[in-house]
């Protein structure tokens, strides 16, 4: 796509205007002759048409009431073969067949019943035909092969609007082969005729009973040309069918317009300066442009010709947004809008007659880089990228960051992973040099200095897809607090990246101080053994009388955002003035355990002995109470809680 060919034609559209402002297919039968209504629907005022005859084919002024022919077409106004009287004597004198057309006033000359008998168009204030025998009409019998009805050059002003269209016959009383003309024209710009352009192509022109003459057209503009060369082309097969008659063909100046026109080209932007350059840049076919309304409603559709050219036609003055279809499927998922970013371009303003240029859409070719980052306590173990959640302060925790190329396409300029560490961390080092794996090349990791000296900077100097750098580097928890740490990667200057989502890595480490346990005391009095008063309130100092039961409770806790204390024994020494009772919550059962971890509460009765085995006494569960009552809890957690609670007899 980057021919002198489509050099050529880009300069021609861009810079010299190439508009087509096409709208939308007017289908009718309520206008007069000589225009189809498309001009004065959107607010303009009909001028000459350039047509021979004001496409009327003419007339035979004092003919006869019975079908009369006129002369043949001025040579290259069509492909057809033309026919009368003369030349086509049987079956039906002057009636043409595939392949052919005449100019008559009437198709009476057709015996069969497969025609209607109708005149022409001109002086109809609708679709109904004159009955003015003396009005002429081009009658056509379309070939089985695809015929230029009829073209004509015309002079024109460059970069005006006119009202194109005809009036069309379907002869056929009987429902076959309809006809389907498709309009072309060519611009001729310097002598030179730019390419081809369909603007319209009618589609299956329904029969009518009674026979009616149907009209279709729209508004084009001249773009740079000074002439254009306007051909209506048949597009459905002859051979059973596809049999009509053109009459008032027009194209004719229209001014006065509320509309306006835009567009521009998507392109892949080679060279990555934002301009578009024909010499450099890749053309983008196929990719659709939406234009959308101060609503926020997309109103029209356009897609990318085979140059990436797209163009709106008539569009009613306003401010639009002009946007690429968001996530198109024809835009490569490793190419970014740049030229704009996004893909969107907002508050275009499109005036009353304006040709808005130069609505490009440029893309560049991006990268993926990645960012990733682990963790591990100490240093040694396994990096993960999981939370470490219970850091003792002043331990070291080291971290694996990597900068790895995720896409596939090589970065052959240097990109950079940096990392910012938590001001919380002390010593920052690096423990494990810079290293390359998979074919990078340049590979180097250091911190700053002065304010940046807990700023990790790695850099690739090339990075094939696939490639990576990693460092491993070191820190000392000195501050306890929940931390966290993003490494960020960054693709080469001047090139975007094409999944920022992967960019970035964090891991959370969170920083705790000692346990911090805080045990408080409680007793009460609950009277006579055999009488006990479990009603009985707690607090810090009794009175009682021989044969009375004292109980004693220690509650303990560990503060919240603390490390765990593993290995936690709870003992309290019974009073001397008191004697341990082993069974004061049941036969055997001396301590009451009340432990609260993670929010559930959970009540445990103990015993009060331990178990012999070779005369070594050893726990038979978490406590015992002779006299000590001794409780293990073993570790107790960071917020946890619970009670130690048992009875003695005063003596």
């Amino acid at each position: 796509m980057k021919s002198g060919f489509r050099k050529k034609l880009h300069n021609w559209r861009e810079l010299c205007a190439k508009f087509i402002m096409l709208a939308v297919l007017v289908l009718g039968t309520g206008q007069a002759a000589s225009t189809i209504g498309a001009c004065s629907k959107l607010g303009g005022t009909l001028g000459t048409n350039l047509f021979d005859n004001d496409g009327s084919f003419g007339t035979l002024t004092g003919t006869p009431a019975n079908p009369t022919w006129a002369a043949a077409l001025t040579t290259g106004r069509t492909t057809l073969k033309y026919i009368n009287k003369t030349i086509r004597t049987t079956p039906w004198a002057g009636s043409p067949e595939d392949g052919e057309y005449t100019i008559s006033n009437t198709t009476a000359y057709r015996t069969d019943g497969a025609w209607w008998n109708f005149t022409d168009h001109t002086g109809s204030s609708n679709g109904t035909p004159t009955g003015n025998l003396n009005g002429l009409m081009m009658v056509i019998n379309a070939s089985v092969v695809a015929d230029t009805f009829y073209q004509q050059t015309l002079t024109v002003t460059p970069n005006t609007n006119y009202e194109y269209g005809l009036w069309i016959m379907n002869m056929l009383k009987s429902n076959s082969n309809n006809p389907n003309i498709q309009v072309e024209v060519d611009r001729i710009v310097g002598g030179v005729a730019l390419p081809t352009q369909i603007v319209a192509v009618t589609g299956n022109i329904p029969n009518t009973n009674p026979a009616t003459w149907q009209a279709f057209g729209s508004v084009i503009n001249s773009g740079p040309a000074t002439q254009m060369v306007v051909r209506f082309k048949n597009k459905n097969p002859g051979g059973g069918g596809n049999d009509l008659a053109i009459d008032d063909l027009i194209f004719t100046n229209c001014t006065g317009l509320s509309i306006g026109s835009l567009s521009g080209t998507v392109y892949l932007d080679t060279n990555r300066d934002s301009v578009l350059q024909a010499a450099t840049d890749t053309v983008q076919a196929g990719v659709t442009v939406q234009l959308v309304n101060a609503a926020g409603a997309v109103t029209s559709s356009a897609i990318t010709d085979s140059t990436g050219y797209y163009v709106f036609y008539n569009v009613p003055a306003a401010t639009y947004t002009v946007r690429v279809q968001p996530s198109d499927p024809t835009i490569n998922a490793t190419y970014v809008a740049t030229a704009p970013t996004g893909a969107q371009r907002t508050s275009v303003v499109i005036g009353n007659g304006a040709f808005v240029l130069n609505q490009d859409f440029g893309y560049q070719q991006g990268v993926d880089v990645q960012a990733l980052k682990t963790q591990r306590l100490g240093t040694t173990g396994t990096f993960s990228s999981a939370a470490l959640t219970s850091v003792p302060r002043t331990q070291f925790v080291q971290y694996q960051l990597t900068l790895k190329n995720n896409g596939t396409v090589a970065t052959t300029t240097p990109s950079t992973l940096t990392d910012v560490l938590s001001s919380s961390f002390s010593a920052p080092t690096i423990a494990a040099a810079a290293a390359a794996a998979g074919g990078a090349t340049g590979c180097a990791a250091s911190f700053g200095s002065g304010s940046t000296s807990k700023t990790l900077t790695m850099t690739a100097a090339t990075l094939p897809a696939g490639a990576s750098c990693v460092v491993t580097i070191q820190v000392q928890a000195n501050t306890a607090a929940p931390l966290s740490n993003t490494a960020t990667a960054s693709p080469p200057s001047g090139i975007p990246d094409y999944a920022t989502s992967n960019n970035t890595a964090t891991v959370s480490t969170t920083v705790l101080g000692s346990p911090v346990v805080v045990l408080t005391k409680r007793v009460r009095n609950l009277g006579p053994a055999s009488a006990l008063n479990t009603s009985a309130v707690f607090s810090t100092a009794i009175s009682g009388s021989p044969g009375d039961v004292t109980e004693y409770c220690i509650d303990y806790s560990n503060a919240a955002g603390v490390l765990n204390a593993s290995g936690f024994v709870l003992t309290d020494v019974v009073p001397a003035n008191t004697s341990a009772w082993t069974d004061g919550y049941g036969a055997g059962k001396g301590l009451q355990w009340v432990s609260t971890v993670a929010g559930t509460t959970t009540t445990t009765l103990l015993t009060s002995a331990t178990t012999s085995a070779a005369s070594t006494p050893s726990p038979d569960d978490a406590g015992e109470l002779n006299s000590t009552a001794t409780l293990r809890v073993g570790t107790l957690n960071s917020g946890d809680s619970g009670n130690m609670c048992f009875r003695a007899l005063i003596r």
